[in-house]
């Protein structure tokens, strides 16, 4: 009897996600979290923040500082590095492509959903939805 009762309360836990795994599939065109190291799963793809970096822009004696968000994207094994920057000040999409597939991700502002995405928030998009939402903006 005592069996069927753990049984029971991990099956719940596992189904209220309570369990301390994170495999929830996100859905393009909602702001998501993300920290260094945290896989996020899209139906085509998972994502990881690798972490972020500055470096001098042009070259190491300039006062311009651009800043880096380096992100893993991995399809059937494959990986691939996303690189998000805001450049000289324009905060803009980064597309980027997996196999026959298109995304934007936006981050430190969505120019769909109209505000600012705090820092360790992004939105991630089939280009084409984006593309089609901007056209309607």
């Amino acid at each position: 009897m005592k069996k069927i009762i753990v049984l029971i309360i991990s099956l719940c836990l596992c189904a209220c996600g309570l369990n301390g795994s994170n495999n929830q599939v996100q859905k393009y065109g909602e702001k998501v979290s993300f920290e260094q190291g945290k896989v996020l799963t899209y139906p085509d793809f998972t994502i990881k923040y690798v972490g972020k970096r500055t470096k001098k822009y042009p070259d190491e004696t300039s006062a311009l500082t651009m800043t880096f968000y380096d992100f893993e994207v991995v399809k059937d094994g494959k990986k691939q590095m996303v690189i998000w920057t805001t450049g000289a000040g324009d905060v803009a999409p980064v597309y980027f492509y997996i196999e026959t597939l298109d995304f934007a991700i936006e981050h430190g502002k969505s120019e769909i959903l109209k505000e600012p995405l705090g820092e360790g928030t992004m939105v991630i998009w089939k280009r084409a939805d984006f593309e089609e939402a901007l056209k309607k903006k």
